[in-house]
């Protein structure tokens, strides 16, 4: 096992291989396989949804699993996206009221004012 870790932890930065392949090596043979499936397995992403891999991989555990998720995905961005129309509306509604009740009063003071 003497170049196994850095072979097998391929992917992560090297300075992190650097720092795990000592400690791996210290092990014993049946530990060092064990954390190195850990480290290799462990995977992140960004986005809203999980990338293509992943998504076979939900429907290998749950049936329609893939499609299930961007079904959901869906539902949310439309949800999202109605949501965030209602709010810029109200914006706007909420600007031309306020121009209405500033040019009343304004008018209305006029009205009152001494002349």
């Amino acid at each position: 096992m003497a170049d196994e870790p850095k072979q097998e932890l391929q992917g992560l930065p090297n300075d992190i291989v650097d720092q795990i392949t000592p400690v791996i090596r210290e092990l014993p043979a049946a530990k060092q396989t064990q954390i190195i499936q850990v480290v290799t397995t462990a995977t992140q992403y960004r986005g809203p949804l999980p990338p293509p891999g992943m998504l076979t991989q939900y429907d290998l555990i749950i049936k329609n699993g893939a499609e299930r998720i961007t079904v959901q995905f869906e539902a949310e961005a439309a949800h999202r996206r109605k949501q965030e129309n209602k709010l810029v509306n109200l914006e706007i509604w909420t600007s031309v009221l306020g121009q209405v009740m500033g040019f009343t009063l304004r008018s209305y003071s006029w009205q009152l004012a001494p002349m």
